[in-house]
């Protein structure tokens, strides 16, 4: 069972008891994530993200990382699309001592010589990212298919966004959107709701909410094909996007599994129609869902010839699916799904991640109960009920990153 409760101030608790383990993974999620960014602050939500483990108001960057290492607590922070999200793991006598340094993490002091160290360790991550091929393509692709919007931006912003930023910029984002009613707080562990409830009110009890925000523009999907050139490249990294549903929609299960029945890189239909012919060295597909919208995405890397062979292929077998479904792939396809669900809930950080990535994404936070079943419950009718709302046989957007 998950405990949702809302404080006076706006700031949302999402609370899950497991009592049969021994630690608990808790943390805050904020809603500022790079589609909340003007487009010449791209990539401040990641950076604020940094600074927020650097000093606070009662601690030092050290005192912090020694209060944290005295616990002897997993911690780290992500930024993605739709938010941020920070976390510690510890040992379930230990979650007092957690919520006051994640609380206090949110109130960064933002001190001008750490903006600056920041920056460079920022600008360092942006060059890693760029000597990805598989990162570059997909970042491609996103710019591709939403193109004119916030989605399509890099969350990591642009070596020119990241310099531009200054620190009035960082601390006037971090006014507007690090106020309580856009905070939510996730638990999942051996921990008593109660108890952790009034944690979190002795230390964020008064923090101030903001003006309602309004609402996000939705993404608006844009097909095509785009060559990008590479000259160190030797593989060709091709990359596809498709129309699939926002997390919140009932389809959203549906697109889960057709993503694992294609795309599995264990068992998937492009496995054995593609790679196991030798055209491709690695091939995947992945559901990639937000507020308002959602994306099946396809990633492979080949040899350049063989490139106009592997895409008529890969396209052929994702369009097949309207034809015929194997019932016993997508089963496997299913209980594969249903089994990644229950290991990761054995796991309190995996499952705090999956929480906050539903809740990311506009969903409501589900038990593990109510997800099995929906899975359990998928049948093909769901799947052809998918297709006709999102056709896989449509036109995609594609974008080849090559070196020649």
């Amino acid at each position: 069972m998950i405990h949702t409760r809302r404080l006076p101030n706006g700031l949302t608790l999402h609370l899950e008891p497991a009592p049969d383990v021994h630690s608990v993974a808790l943390g805050f999620f904020v809603r500022a994530g790079s589609r909340h960014e003007p487009e010449a602050l791209s990539g401040v939500s990641h950076f604020l993200e940094h600074l927020c483990f650097k000093s606070t108001r009662r601690r030092s960057a050290s005192s912090l990382q020694r209060e944290v290492d005295a616990l002897g607590a997993e911690w780290n922070a992500f930024t993605g699309w739709e938010g941020s999200a920070y976390y510690l793991w510890v040992s379930s006598d230990r979650v007092k001592a957690a919520v006051d340094i994640l609380s206090d993490m949110m109130r960064p002091r933002l001190a001008p010589d750490e903006v600056e160290k920041e920056r460079q360790v920022i600008l360092e991550e942006i060059s890693m990212y760029e000597d990805s091929p598989e990162d570059e393509v997909m970042d491609d692709l996103f710019q591709m298919t939403y193109e004119g919007h916030p989605l399509g931006r890099r969350i990591v912003g642009t070596a020119r966004s990241v310099r531009g930023i200054g620190r009035h910029q960082v601390a006037a984002y971090h006014r507007r959107f690090y106020r309580s009613d856009r905070l939510e707080f996730v638990a999942t562990g051996n921990m008593a709701p109660g108890e952790l409830t009034d944690l979190v009110r002795a230390r964020c009890g008064r923090w101030r909410p903001g003006d309602a925000a309004g609402p996000q523009r939705p993404p608006r999907f844009q097909t095509g094909q785009r060559v990008i050139t590479r000259p160190h490249l030797a593989r060709l990294h091709l990359a596809l996007a498709l129309p699939a549903p926002p997390k919140r929609s009932p389809l959203s299960p549906v697109a889960d599994i057709l993503a694992s029945y294609l795309g599995d890189e264990d068992n998937g239909r492009l496995l054995w129609t593609v790679k196991r012919r030798g055209l491709v060295d690695d091939v995947w597909m992945n559901y990639e869902a937000f507020t308002d919208a959602g994306l099946l995405t396809v990633y492979a890397s080949l040899d350049p010839p063989d490139v106009g062979r592997a895409l008529a292929l890969i396209r052929k077998e994702i369009a097949r699916v309207h034809a015929h479904v194997d019932p016993a792939a997508l089963t496997r396809a299913r209980r594969k799904a249903i089994t990644d669900l229950v290991c990761d809930s054995e796991n309190c950080l995996d499952r705090f991640e999956h929480l906050v990535n539903q809740i990311g994404a506009g969903a409501r936070p589900r038990p593990l109960a109510d997800e099995i079943q929906a899975l359990e419950r998928l049948s093909l009718q769901d799947v052809q009920c998918y297709l006709r709302r999102y056709p896989l046989d449509a036109e995609p957007s594609c974008v080849l990153l090559s070196g020649r």
